[in-house]
């Protein structure tokens, strides 16, 4: 029955990031003939990023770690291959297109620093849909601190809504690194909103 259920939430967080994708790809103009249907389905990409987050927390807490350090591994050897591989295809496909990019800006993308918010940290061109990796390498990071202290859960639900509710009705900060940091605070929230479905239910 859980891997079932497993199987189940990572098929919808596999059309999530579908979505996506089919945005990116026929949403922003790349040169691809428009079809009604596909342009349909990609103007639901912002849910479909805050259903990622969600069901991304939902699969990390159905699975059962019997310590920290299978928890580190299994995340690392299922993110890490793929996530790098993508990179460097991504790279040959700047490199036979012609498309510059800052040193920095690669550095960023190496080490799960990209942001949308900060232009010396942006996603490389053709690797743009990256942004939300960083965000949720993050947010594997500190789960390590709610599996130590699952009280931490609530109180980082509350932070995180209250950063998402000064995105929304403040003025944006002026340091972008501020806005980077409130941004990934922001999405947590949905990505904990899984974490805590899955805890009730």
């Amino acid at each position: 029955m859980e891997k079932r259920r497993l199987e189940t939430l990572e098929f919808l967080r596999a059309t999530c990031a579908l979505i996506v994708l089919i945005n990116h790809c026929w949403g922003e103009g790349v040169g691809l003939p428009h079809v009604g249907v596909l342009d349909a389905i990609g103007s639901f990409s912002i849910e479909a990023v805050m259903g990622f987050f969600v069901l991304s927390g939902c699969v990390i807490s159905l699975q059962d770690y019997s310590d920290i350090g299978r928890y580190v591994r299994a995340r690392l050897i299922r993110i890490l291959p793929v996530y790098y591989a993508t990179l460097a295809l991504a790279l040959v496909g700047m490199a036979i297109c012609a498309v510059d990019f800052r040193t920095n800006q690669l550095l960023g993308n190496l080490f799960f620093l990209q942001t949308l918010d900060w232009n010396e940290l942006q996603p490389l061109r053709f690797f743009i849909p990256s942004w939300s990796l960083s965000y949720e390498f993050f947010y594997y990071a500190i789960f390590i601190a709610i599996l130590a202290l699952p009280r931490l859960l609530l109180p980082l639900m509350v932070a995180s809504v209250a950063a998402g509710g000064a995105l929304y009705l403040l003025p944006a900060p002026a340091p972008p690194q501020a806005l980077w940091g409130l941004h990934a605070l922001a999405f947590f929230g949905m990505w904990l909103a899984g974490v805590l479905i899955t805890r009730l239910c």
